[in-house]
This record gives structure tokens, sequence and C-alpha cells, in this order.
């Protein structure tokens, strides 16, 4: 199964989407440090407005991305989440008539369609929504029984609306039953079944920090069975999130996070996608056949990357967990982050110095890259794939982060093998030389680079050297192929196909 669904109308939609919560602190503003600010900020106007983010993104990628409202959409301001018994008051799955003030008047389900219409009317692929692992207004006094008949009834109702207004995405985040497979199979079960084309989003919020513990903590039991635990909400769902992450170290976690999870026994339930989101890591989602949940928006740095990511995946689309084993190195490479912040500004770690370790190499249906470098601060993460689906191979050097060095590229020479002459070969990030290994020889073939930025091909047979079966692409040629980008930091992305 590939990453696209049909909707009820049998139209084919992808598993991308683009999330608020980021925009919701600071788009066109200063930056919120408080959930309760970013909750609030959500609405209409900051939407759809003439300023607002979703008129702001490119448009070609809407189609390629669900919009998901985050935390906040259905709730008044002011509502607070101060404590876990606060959770029954979000989830009601209609949209606040103060914060929507066009659709208050319209009943709930036909709020929703109106919300949803409005989002597919600016060429995005339709609406997602934020949603507690509880339902509005459950009473946490009652039995466990009751507790779990409620949230049939109520789910069944939900369901129907999420058909009717052809909502395409459930991302079903904190709750009271956050850590509980069997409510969030119910929850899976009884959405889907009245609306399949409803994709479910499900995460378990195993980490206490937008960080990872030290390796040694986690080889420890307790964490072990913390990720025992993800791996069975994933079996209930069509999209795992490896959850939430510090920007400036999200590369190492979300490697190693990965790296966890795959460290065991994947299997979704019959009729689920069963991939996994690295939510703004658009590059590892690229690499390694994953979706993602877009959280930068336009204009940001670095924006760039979401599109060279969206258009590879036009040719290597994500699959599913269990498809392609996840192989990792042994060795670790470590990022490390001063942050010169408040204690009590998140991610409350100010005047830390906090270090992410992740394996130097990772690798799904393609053999583990070979890496040599000066040092272990030369040496990038790197990550290789081979799409099941399609033959498309993928290497990607991604930029590490040092004390007073955020997202530096280490440029190293860099080692691919069984890479097919037939299917193309994405390349991401910079290299000092790219050597790689095709099933076939090259002798009187010609090499040509897309930029996937702009789409522009070369010839680029004069700068490469074919041996045999072997092609050598030097970093520095590599950049003369791809071309500035106004500014923005992204990393060089191309794809390279051999033919005659």
């Amino acid at each position: 199964m590939t990453f696209n669904q049909m909707n009820a109308s049998g139209t084919a939609f992808p598993a991308n989407y683009y999330c608020t919560w980021k925009a919701q602190g600071a788009w066109r503003t200063q930056n919120s440090h408080s959930a309760q600010e970013m909750r609030d900020r959500i609405d209409a106007d900051f939407l759809f407005g003439a300023d607002g983010v979703l008129p702001a993104l490119p448009e070609e990628v809407r189609s390629e991305l669900i919009v998901v409202l985050d935390d906040g959409w259905d709730v008044a301001r002011g509502t607070l989440h101060e404590s876990n018994s606060d959770c029954g008051r979000f989830g009601s799955l209609i949209p606040d008539g103060g914060k929507f003030p066009a659709l208050a008047a319209l009943e709930p389900q036909e709020r929703l369609r109106a919300l949803s219409e409005q989002v597919k009317a600016l060429g995005y692929a339709g609406l997602g929504l934020w949603v507690p692992a509880n339902y509005y207004q459950e009473d946490p006094s009652a039995s466990r029984e009751a507790r779990l008949r409620g949230a049939a009834d109520f789910w069944t109702e939900r369901g129907k609306w999420c058909a009717y207004a052809d909502i395409r995405y459930l991302k079903v985040d904190w709750g009271w039953h956050g850590r509980d497979i069997e409510y969030r199979e119910l929850m899976t079960e009884t959405v889907k079944k009245y609306s399949p084309g409803t994709l479910m989003e499900h995460v378990v919020g195993v980490f206490d920090m937008p960080y990872d513990p030290a390796p040694e903590v986690q080889n420890a039991p307790a964490f072990r069975d913390f990720q025992e635990l993800a791996r069975r909400t994933a079996a209930v769902s069509d999209v795992y999130r490896t959850y939430d992450v510090v920007d400036t170290l999200a590369t190492a976690t979300t490697l190693m996070r990965v790296a966890a999870f795959f460290d065991g026994t994947l299997t979704a339930k019959d009729g689920l996608l069963g991939l996994v989101n690295v939510e703004d890591e658009v590059l590892i989602g690229a690499a390694l056949g994953m979706t993602v949940g877009v959280m930068r928006y336009a204009g940001q740095p670095r924006f760039n990357e979401v599109i060279k990511a969206l258009r590879w995946q036009k040719l290597a689309p994500p699959f599913r967990a269990e498809s392609g084993q996840l192989v990792c190195s042994k060795e670790l490479l470590c990022d490390r982050f001063f942050f010169d912040t408040a204690p009590e500004v998140w991610p409350y770690v100010g005047q830390k110095t906090i270090a992410q370790y992740a394996p130097a190499r990772m690798a799904r249906c393609a053999p583990l890259a070979e890496v040599s470098a000066l040092s272990e601060e030369q040496t990038p993460f790197v990550l290789t794939s081979r799409n099941p689906l399609t033959g498309a191979y993928t290497v990607a050097a991604l930029p590490r982060t040092a004390p007073g060095r955020y997202k530096y590229r280490a440029d190293a020479e860099i080692t691919v093998r069984e890479v097919h002459t037939a299917s193309p070969l994405g390349v991401f990030g910079s290299f000092g030389l790219l050597r790689a290994f095709f099933d076939k020889s090259l002798a009187g073939k010609r090499v040509l680079a897309r930029d996937l930025l702009t789409d522009a091909v070369q010839d680029i047979t004069p700068q490469v050297r074919c041996e045999d079966c072997t092609l050598l692409l030097d970093g520095a040629a590599a950049k003369t192929f791809t071309p500035a980008q106004n500014g923005d930091e992204s990393e060089a992305a191309f794809v390279l196909t051999v033919t005659d």
C-alpha cells in the first residue's frame, strides 16, 4: 500500500501534512512561549486572512499537504489546560464560533464541512484536525467500562462527521488515554468504520522532554518497555509520529527515536497504512521513506527543503514500517547545543548544554553507506534507502550541530552501493566526494542531474568520472548545478539519472 489513500469521491491524497502549531507561536508576531498563547492564536484570520499562514505557503506544495489544525482550533480563547483534569474541555470537533465567526450559526457538522471546503479551496489536499486521546466532556470519575462505551458512542458520531466533512487526518495527541492502547484502537476502528478515508495518527508521549536520554539510559529495561509501548501503539495507527523535538537538536533526536522504534517487531493491523511520521525533519522523511508533518512556514530559513522533499517523494513515496527494516551503524555521533535561555522558557533547560546521540549511518532496504571523514565532528549523519514501491535510491548527508555551530555541513567522502541504473538516485546535502556503485556498467552512458528546487536538468557527464559500474562525483562540482536559493539555507538536493 502506498502513501496515497482514497477519499469518499475516489480521489487520491497524500499522508504528509502541514501542521499549524509552530506558526501559532511565531507567525508574523513575537514568539509566544506559552501553550495558552499559542492555543488562543489559531482562528479564521490567522489561517485564511490576507496575512494568514495558509495563503502564504507556495501553491506548488499545497496539493501535497493536508492542513492539520493543531491544539486550540475547537476551544474558545482562554480555555485552560493546566492539569490533567482539564482534558475533557478539548476534542469537541466543533470549530469554535468565536474563532470562526462566519461558521458560528451553522450546525456542528456543517461548520466542520465549511472549514474543510475553505482549506481545499486554497489548493490543499484537505483538512486534518488535532484531537486529544479522550472525548469531549468525558467523565473521569466514571468506570472504565462506562468511559469506553461513551467513547464508542462519541467517536461513532464524530466518525460520521469526518466522513460528511471529508476530514483527511486526525492527529491524536495527549489526553486522559494517552498511553491506553485499547482506547486508541477503539478510536481508530470506530472513526475508520464510518470514515475510512480519515487517516489516524497516534503517538505516546514517552519522552518527558523534546530530547532523549543518554544512550546508557536507553538500554535500561524501563526505556525498552516504553519503546515496546510505542510499537504497540503503531500497530493501531495509520501513522505513528516520533513526537516533539527541539529545533536545534531535531536531527539527532529524531534519528535516535527512529532507530529505537525500529529496534523491534513492527506490524500495523490490516487496513492501516503503518507509516512513520518524523514531523518537520523533512530530509529524514525523504531519505528513509517516512511521512512528514511540516511545521516551518513560508519565509522561514530552510523552507526550500520542504519543496525538495515533497518533490522527491513523488518518485520515492513513504512506505510501511514493516516493508523495510532499518539497519543502523554501531557508531554514534553526538550533537550538542547550549541553551542560552531562562530555565522557565520551553524546553526548560536554560543555561545547560544538552547532548543528543544517534547512529552515524542508517539505511532501509539498502546497504549502509561508507563514510570517510577527518574526525567525528566532520562526519555527517548519512542515510540511504531503496524505495520498495518504485526502486528509487536515496542518499542524504545531514548537517550537524555543535557548540557555536548550528546545522553546519560536514563534507565527507561517501560511498553507496547497489544503486540501479534503471532507477533515479536522489542526493540530499553536501559531500566531499560521492562514490556510487551501480548494478550495470556506465560505459557509454550519459548522466543527467535535475535540481529538486527548480527542476532544471543538466547533462553532467563531463563533470563525473565513470569507471565501469562506478560513478564518482566531486562535491565542489555538484555545487555548480545546484543553484543559489535566494538566501534560503536549505540543503542541496538533486536527482541523478543514467541514460543512453
